[in-house]
């Protein structure tokens, strides 16, 4: 594998992680294409996904460190008990682990289907907000960040788009696209960091170590950051739409284009 098709690999990763298609799916195209192993390009997507957090932490450092100096100062039992971001993450990691298991000792997951399902999702939700005139709920509540953190956990099987999920979850549940979108970014934040270093540790300590040097691994690290945060701030754009039956349209579009894709290929 040569450095051009690992910085190819790491742009795939930079863009799709947040837009509605399974990233998985991205590579393994991707993989076909270059002559390179799904295997191989599996094993770096997952190490690339902490240049993802990263991007993340970068765009969101501000609020990251307002919570934290207020959980610090402020800190409670009762406030921990209750605090609804922090459960949906743990939903989201009770969900996803006995799936990840399932799946491993079954490959009948169907990509394609995981897909036009997420399709048909954001198409129900553009014909709400279009009917309602658009979701006017800003903050989001605990039973809000429980659900979302149970469809996050669903996403851990292939061509279910874990952005595409929650997005278009906390759409249907009334909420503003752009602060969905920003909920689904901020409970991926830890996923994202936790994957992307375990991964990380394990490519420099595996076989594939001779075929990449630590100097590779970061400068992907590099670029995954840069278009990642690129592909975010693009997403938060279109997300501020007035009309925002738009934003889950575009989508539904993109979801559908790329499933045919994977039909064809």
């Amino acid at each position: 594998m040569n450095i051009l098709n690992l910085i190819l690999l790491a742009i795939l990763q930079g863009v799709f992680e947040w837009w509605p298609v399974s990233s998985t799916a991205v590579l393994i195209l991707a993989s076909k294409w270059m002559g390179i192993s799904v295997s191989e390009s599996y094993v770096y997507g997952l190490m690339l996904h902490l240049g993802s957090g990263l991007a993340l932490f970068i765009l969101y450092h501000k609020r990251i460190f307002c919570v934290l100096r207020k959980f610090i100062y402020e800190w409670s039992f009762r406030k921990i008990l209750f605090n609804g971001y922090l459960w949906g993450f743990i939903t989201s990691l009770i969900i996803a682990y006995p799936l990840y298991k399932l799946y491993l000792e079954s490959t009948e997951t169907s990509e394609i289907f995981g897909l036009f399902l997420i399709g048909f999702l954001f198409i129900i939700t553009s014909i709400m907000l279009s009917i309602s005139g658009g979701g006017v709920r800003e903050e989001i509540d605990w039973k809000a960040w429980l659900i979302t953190g149970f469809f996050q956990g669903l996403a851990v099987l292939p061509g279910l788009s874990r952005s595409g999920l929650t997005i278009g979850v906390l759409c249907l549940l009334g909420y503003k696209p752009e602060k969905a979108v920003e909920a689904s970014f901020l409970l991926g934040l830890p996923a994202l960091l936790l994957a992307g270093i375990y991964n990380f540790y394990s490519v420099l300590n595996s076989p594939f170590r001779n075929q990449v040097g630590i100097h590779t691994v970061l400068l992907l690290t590099l670029v995954v950051v840069l278009v990642s945060y690129i592909s975010a701030r693009t997403l938060i754009y279109i997300a501020s739409f007035k009309r925002k039956y738009i934003f889950t349209t575009i989508l539904a579009v993109l979801t559908f284009i790329f499933a045919l894709l994977l039909l064809i290929f």
